[in-house]
């Protein structure tokens, strides 16, 4: 049973073969992470995953990094210890790049899957830009991410943190929990309870018009 309690609940792998669940089993009602092939029914829990939650797999399929009780780690989707990543921070998205960007009292951070010492990428706490759910993009050149709502379901704004300019750009007036796909496009949520669509470039910046991919979803 996947529950509201809050973050992001499911992840799926770059080669879209394995899907990663944040939920509760019939016997248990506490959170943690379970998995299972695209092609498959059953799950399987994953152990040492207790109270898992904004699962992200890392590029080769092999790892999923999540957030516990406010320490990132990661562990091996085959079964395994789970390793720390970072000692603090939350909604960790494992880049293509094979970095993970991940948010620490509303700013940008980013360390190597491997592990190491996190780096701040940017500063952002306390000002209207402070970052929730942090996207790499597939070059590794930017993070995509989301400003809090502040009571107003319009109010949260999509921006873009360059890595080489180290420059924040605004990019979609109103929308939250961006992912770029790889069509050119980024996927949002918005506040009117729809998922909407919106080209972008990464090259060049250049952003088009919203469209509605699905109306009448519940976004927060």
């Amino acid at each position: 049973e996947v529950t509201d309690f809050g973050g992001i609940r499911m992840a799926i792998s770059p080669d879209g073969r394995t899907i990663v669940v944040a939920g509760q089993g019939a016997a248990s009602d506490v959170t943690q992470l379970f998995v299972r092939s695209a092609g498959a029914v059953e799950w399987r829990e994953l152990p040492y995953t207790e109270r898992a939650r904004t699962p992200s797999i890392s590029p080769d399929g092999l790892w999923v990094v999540f957030e516990q009780d406010g320490v990132i780690r990661k562990v091996p989707l085959g079964g395994g210890a789970a390793l720390p990543v970072a000692d603090e921070g939350g909604s960790p998205h494992w880049g293509l790049d094979g970095t993970i960007v991940f948010t620490r009292a509303g700013d940008l951070y980013v360390v190597p899957g491997s592990g190491g010492e996190p780096e701040l990428l940017v500063e952002l706490a306390g000002g209207p830009d402070a970052a929730s759910w942090p996207h790499m993009l597939p070059d590794g050149g930017g993070v995509l991410y989301s400003t809090p709502a502040n009571g107003d379901p319009l109010g949260a704004r999509i921006l873009l943190y360059e890595m080489e300019s180290e420059e924040v750009r605004d990019l979609v007036p109103s929308g939250n929990r961006p992912v770029y796909l790889p069509t050119g496009h980024i996927v949002y949520g918005h506040g009117s309870q729809s998922l909407m669509a919106v080209k972008f470039d990464p090259r060049t910046g250049e952003v088009g018009s919203p469209t509605t991919v699905i109306p009448e979803v519940s976004v927060f």
